[in-house]
């Protein structure tokens, strides 16, 4: 019986033996460049950071006075 890790959730757990492919589709809202995997103890384990919200940029426009 495997003790449960602390501070750990499961999204998707899969049990292969020898090769294998697996596709995940995340929603919108994560950096993808920024993804990270480790291999360790039987376990790929893949961390994939939110992305940073969209810089907001703030734009004046003048109104002509109606003359």
């Amino acid at each position: 019986m495997a003790a449960a890790l602390p501070k750990c959730s499961f999204l998707i757990m899969e049990i292969n033996y020898g090769p294998f492919e697996s596709a995940l589709e995340l929603p919108p809202g994560y950096d993808l460049s920024q993804a990270k995997a480790a291999y360790l103890n039987g376990f790929l384990r893949i961390d994939v950071p939110l992305a940073p919200p969209p810089h907001i940029k703030n734009t004046k426009v003048p109104i002509a006075g109606g003359d």
